[in-house]
């Protein structure tokens, strides 16, 4: 899956993810249109600090999903 992150020198990129796996319970939902908060869009915009994750390298952003897409069972 693709993503739009930025790494701690807040540079802003696309890049590839690997995908959580479905369980038997769980439907994939393929999103086809996402945003990005206020809080996203400062960060990249004036360079605000920000904590990443533990162990990760960059920031996933466009976490505001439209809900337009398709579902995958």
């Amino acid at each position: 899956m693709r993503a739009i992150g930025i790494d701690a020198d807040h540079e802003l990129q696309m890049f590839e993810m690997p995908g959580e796996p479905v369980g038997p319970d769980q439907a994939l939902i393929r999103t086809t249109r996402v945003g990005i908060c206020g809080t996203d869009r400062e960060i990249v915009r004036t360079g605000a600090p920000f904590r990443l994750p533990t162990g990760e390298g960059r920031l996933v952003l466009g976490h505001e999903a439209s809900w337009s897409g398709s579902v995958r069972v």
